[in-house]
């Protein structure tokens, strides 16, 4: 039997703009890594993606929820393969993604037939709906059959499925996650590929079970400044600065998890957006001894990310102070503010 080659994956995640970039700018300054930029990955934490997949088939299985999340993960590997005005994920992948994927999802079905039942209704076009599963089955039965009281037996048939892969779901996740990314330098010219949001900062133990080798590097960022950055920048409606207090909550609770869980140090590293620009070189050293990388590699120093550029970003709200908001902040979330 051959022996399965991989790359030393790497990916930065974040709580949604506190500098996952970083991560992602630097690594390209490396010539044994390919880093592949800010385009986000998010195929295995996405509702409906991998996680989802294990959560229906594995962790809660469910007769009929199998044939729910085996269908809606085809449906986001169709919208992330992209169309002739956005490649999306195949130009990536060297137009292999949905190829690859699919052939995943195929070694997980059991079983494949053609039938009906309600999650179909539920999930149509509405107008389709009433046509297809209200009127076309009681026409059906008025004219062809009177006598026939099963109206769901005349119903158009869906192909469903089944799964329940148990403690396979992890090598077959590793064998697709192997070939997605091996497509993408299939000669092996990098050591290291590097890929944005991959996981989520939470919960990130699951995902560890996604690959053959991976490493996570986290970034997160001073409440104030991505308060302000959005409140007077970006206008993210998912971020929810329209209210103070809701802000407080959310980014308070986006955090929690870290009271209850700890990181394995060996795959996880934490760090701060403010710490990666003021304090430079001590965090890079953290960074390549984390991911044991030679600095011999860093060939473009300060090409991807260049701190004296990126320190403009750093301590924003002080541009704000006279918002009375900025206090509050200071308040209620002193924990993750940091001094500048």
């Amino acid at each position: 039997m051959s022996e399965k080659r991989y790359h030393k994956m790497v990916t930065c995640a974040s709580y949604g703009g506190t500098g996952s970039s970083v991560i992602t700018d630097l690594l390209k300054e490396f010539d044994n890594c390919n880093s592949l930029g800010e385009y986000e990955f998010r195929f295995l934490q996405d509702y409906d993606g991998v996680s989802t997949l294990e959560c229906a088939l594995v962790d809660n299985h469910h007769r009929m929820n199998s044939d729910i999340a085996i269908r809606r993960f085809k449906d986001i590997v169709d919208y992330h393969s992209g169309n002739a005005l956005a490649k999306r994920y195949e130009g990536f992948f060297h137009g292999k993604f949905k190829e690859i994927s699919y052939k995943y999802i195929d070694s997980l079905i059991d079983l494949s037939w053609q039938g009906y039942w309600e999650q179909h209704s539920i999930e149509a076009n509405p107008v389709y709906t009433f046509f297809a599963y209200k009127l076309y089955p009681r026409f059906r039965k008025l004219f062809n059959n009177p006598k026939d009281t099963e109206i769901v037996a005349q119903t158009p048939k869906k192909t469903m499925y089944f799964s329940y892969p148990r403690e396979d779901f992890h090598e077959k996740t590793k064998n697709y996650t192997r070939e997605l990314f091996n497509s993408i330098d299939e000669e092996f010219k990098y050591e290291y590929l590097v890929a944005d949001q991959l996981v989520p900062p939470a919960n990130i133990g699951r995902y560890l079970n996604y690959f053959d080798d991976i490493k996570v590097i986290v970034v997160d960022r001073d409440p104030r400044d991505l308060y302000v950055a959005n409140k007077y920048g970006w206008k993210e409606s998912w971020i929810p600065t329209h209210d103070l207090n809701t802000y407080i909550t959310w980014y308070r609770k986006l955090r929690e998890h870290q009271k209850y869980h700890t990181d394995d140090p060996e795959r996880v590293l934490r760090i701060t957006f403010e710490e990666a620009v003021l304090n430079y070189d001590e965090t890079l050293k953290r960074i390549l001894n984390f991911l044991d990388i030679d600095e011999k590699h860093h060939v473009r120093k300060r090409q991807g990310f260049n701190p004296d550029i990126s320190i403009k970003n750093v301590a924003l709200y002080k541009k704000y102070e006279a918002d009375e908001d900025i206090k509050i902040i200071e308040k209620e979330l002193k924990e993750y503010c940091r001094e500048v």
